[in-house]
């Protein structure tokens, strides 16, 4: 099989030659590994195109009433975990998800590429470094949780962050994992109209299977994984084709502030979102990881 023109010559997660381009997809440069099953961007950004997706990033925050359930009920399960007490916040956005574990008795830490996001969070009093990605400061064993939000997704060497994270994890520690799914019921519909799909602030694409073998091949147990968040509603899909960011977070629920959630809301999450999960193809695929 030809080679594709571009830096990637391997698949990011596997190591395997054979990818084949995605041409419904050729303005993100995607292409998938024929073994993996990984979808990927072909092309690495340069360092022009990073600068100026920086300057040009402006993230409204979109935490709901619903968002700061969820969160709740997370920590609920972190629960489980708690030995030291420590958690690690990896790009943590405006740190709303660590002021709620401070408030339960965590020590908290957090990471921010962006000078508005440390300043946002440290403003609120929370320990705070630089660098999303930046876990060799702390030592082996630190943390009873490490959480990574939304951020494999834009990481095109996955396996060897992933082993400084477990580093940082003490054993029996878990690791928490969000990532869009790009098996999606919205993907599926939009194709290359989809938000999502967006170079170069996106770089790479899961599926439940890849998402799994990522994990099983930098010696995580694993816990649990979901397909979850259903978006149907034509006000949503409308969205989901536009500029407003996606996060798991928003959860395509609640796009203004002080919009009541709807009946249709609630009814697909009750009633669509196991059902999605179990066909891999809710928004997000969301994951607990134990370290050995």
């Amino acid at each position: 099989m030809p080679k594709l023109s571009s830096e990637h010559q391997y698949c990011i997660l596997c190591g395997n030659d054979e990818l084949i381009p995605m041409e419904r997809y050729k303005a993100a440069h995607l292409c998938q590994c024929l073994k993996c099953h990984l979808v990927f961007s072909s092309q690495q950004p340069t360092s022009n195109e990073i600068e100026t997706l920086q300057k040009g990033k402006k993230w409204k925050d979109h935490i709901t009433d619903d968002a700061y359930r969820r969160y709740a009920h997370i920590l609920d399960r972190f629960e489980h975990f708690r030995k030291n007490g420590r958690i690690l916040d990896l790009d943590c956005s405006h740190g709303e998800f660590l002021e709620m574990a401070k408030e339960r008795g965590w020590e908290v830490y957090g990471t921010a590429d962006t000078r508005e996001a440390l300043e946002i969070c440290r403003s609120k009093g929370l320990e705070m470094y630089e660098g999303a990605l930046n876990v060799e400061i702390f030592a082996e064993n630190t943390f009873d949780i490490v959480c990574a939000r939304n951020i494999l997704e834009h990481i095109v060497n996955p396996n060897e962050e992933l082993k400084k994270i477990r580093k940082i994890i003490r054993s029996g520690g878990l690791l928490y994992v969000t990532t869009p799914n790009f098996n999606s019921f919205l993907r599926f519909r939009l194709r290359e109209k989809y938000s999502i799909i967006s170079y170069p602030l996106r770089l790479v694409y899961y599926t439940r299977r890849p998402f799994k073998r990522l994990f099983k091949m930098n010696d995580f147990r694993i816990m649990e994984t979901e397909a979850s968040g259903v978006s149907i509603s034509k006000r949503q899909i409308a969205r989901a084709k536009s500029t407003v960011p996606i996060t798991e977070e928003s959860d395509f629920i609640e796009w203004d502030e002080g919009l009541k959630e709807s009946w249709l809301s609630r009814f697909q999450k009750k009633n669509l979102n196991p059902v999605f999960s179990f066909l891999g193809i809710g928004d997000f695929l969301k994951g607990w990881f134990v370290k050995p």
